[in-house]
């Protein structure tokens, strides 16, 4: 079962990928999110660390004209 809160979040992480890709849908935006649901897992241990780029961060450096 999923949680309203959970539904929100989901919800809202679709806009946003929507908004990125013109809302048109294709292979890459779908893997593109699971990904970052990966990445982006408080639970998870990595080995080697990274730097963190959430969607603002993406949004912010790709994306500057939209």
């Amino acid at each position: 079962a999923v949680s309203e809160e959970q539904g929100e979040i989901f919800h809202q992480d679709i806009k946003e990928m929507e908004r990125r890709y013109q809302g048109k849908w294709n292979v890459s935006m779908t893997a593109d999110y699971c990904w970052t649901l990966l990445r982006d897992d408080p639970c998870k241990v990595h080995k080697r660390k990274s730097d963190k780029r959430t969607f603002e961060i993406k949004k912010k450096r790709y994306y500057k004209d939209l």
